[in-house]
């Protein structure tokens, strides 16, 4: 754990041993933290909270399973 008032990208403790809080759809706009990719209105997700700056957290959201592929098929 970093000192007071140090960001971290690290997801907070929730429901989850691995500290994501539970599966859900993420906002429009939103990017997965493991790929960089957006994520799609229907595409499952894992959301979990990372602190940004003192007393205020974020919500993250990262693809269920396997990130889709970032790599546009050349002909």
């Amino acid at each position: 754990m970093g000192a007071p008032g140090t960001t971290t990208s690290r997801p907070r403790p929730g429901n989850g041993e691995d500290g994501w809080e539970y599966v859900t759809y993420a906002p429009s706009g939103e990017q997965c933290t493991a790929c960089g990719s957006g994520i799609e209105p229907f595409d499952p997700v894992r959301r979990a909270t990372v602190a940004r700056e003192p007393g205020r957290t974020v919500a993250v959201y990262r693809h269920i399973g396997a990130c889709p592929s970032t790599h546009a098929a050349t002909a």
